[in-house]
């Protein structure tokens, strides 16, 4: 008894250590940094984000993935004075910090030596943390946003990656107004 109870702490360690020594990995590998970056008559919104994620492949379909990631993103509304969203005569500037949750689900739909092409979509889960209307604590915004992301993964050199997407947030940013937010991503990563 004594022996099989060591074998199956030992089993389980081993698989445990795999699985943490697997986590770091992936972190490293997924780390990323990003831009997104939209503009209208209404609004220019620029974004940054630095983020990272775990990636899983299946045996059963190998070209198919799912990837769940954390970014953190700092983003910069200019809203213009003479726009429909303006809040005061001249244009203003809206800074918030949050995290977004991306969840998506991918396919490997080209591969050759030193490069691949992935195309992916899913849920973006964001939630704000702290906004600032010209320097001042802004507190009429909507904090908890959901988006949706399709875009591509390409793969170069076996070592870095860019990734250009489109993001919709159906939900508005201002409780205010109805301001939906869509932007451009641009990433690049290992």
């Amino acid at each position: 008894m004594k022996k099989t109870v060591l074998a199956l702490a030992i089993v389980l360690g081993s698989f445990a250590a795999s699985a943490q020594n697997d986590l770091g990995k992936q972190l490293w590998r997924n780390f990323n940094v990003g831009w997104n970056v939209y503009r209208t008559q209404d609004y220019r919104w620029r974004n940054m984000f630095i983020g990272s994620g775990y990636l899983q492949r299946f045996e059963a379909l190998p070209k198919a993935y799912v990837y769940g990631g954390m970014n953190i993103n700092w983003s910069k509304y200019t809203i213009y004075g003479t726009g429909r969203y303006a809040l005061m005569a001249n244009d203003a500037v809206l800074k918030t910090t949050s995290f977004s949750i991306p969840l998506n689900a991918g396919y490997q739909v080209f591969r050759t030596k030193g490069f691949r092409l992935n195309l992916y979509t899913g849920p973006t889960f964001e939630m704000i943390l702290a906004s600032k209307l010209d320097g001042n604590t802004y507190d009429n915004i909507n904090r908890f946003q959901t988006g949706w992301t399709a875009g591509s993964t390409l793969q170069f050199l076996y070592l870095f990656r860019a990734r250009v997407a489109y993001s919709y947030y159906p939900t508005s940013l201002l409780s205010d107004f109805h301001m939906p937010r869509s932007a451009f991503t641009l990433s690049i990563g290992f």
